[in-house]
């Protein structure tokens, strides 16, 4: 069994939630983010809220958990080793993945890098926090 931190794999998607919600700020990438994306900022419902944000929370426990067992196997059990573990696991997966997507649904590549932007910084946020709590 490898062992996981859960309490830091919790802690982890905490934070990713958190950088999250400051990327799509309006101070930081939020109104670029609509424009690009044309979706006008509406408002959610109450339930459709509840429901979006706790999916997103279940995907940032299951990147956080995973990341931990990243994490195990590179022996990165430091603050910088597990936000470089962050870094090769944005390299190796959602780079490809996320360009792959974009391209073929032919989103601008600004649009591309403003998303990709997002995913580096909740895996760095994420192995940081794992790395320094195994």
């Amino acid at each position: 069994m490898i062992p996981v931190n859960l309490t830091a794999v919790f802690v982890a998607a905490l934070a990713s939630m958190a950088v999250g919600f400051a990327w799509y700020s309006n101070t930081v990438f939020g109104k670029r983010w609509t424009k690009l994306t044309g979706l006008g900022g509406g408002k959610m419902g109450g339930s459709e809220m509840v429901r979006t944000f706790g999916l997103t929370f279940i995907g940032a426990l299951v990147m956080a958990y995973m990341l931990s067992i990243f994490i195990h196997y590179a022996g990165a059990q430091t603050l910088i080793l597990g936000a470089k573990t962050g870094l090769w696991v944005w390299i190796g997966f959602l780079v490809p993945m996320t360009l792959t997507n974009a391209l073929f649904s032919k989103k601008s590549m600004e649009l591309y890098a403003v998303e990709a932007g997002s995913h580096l910084a909740s895996l760095l946020v994420a192995g940081a926090i794992i790395g320094s709590w195994v």
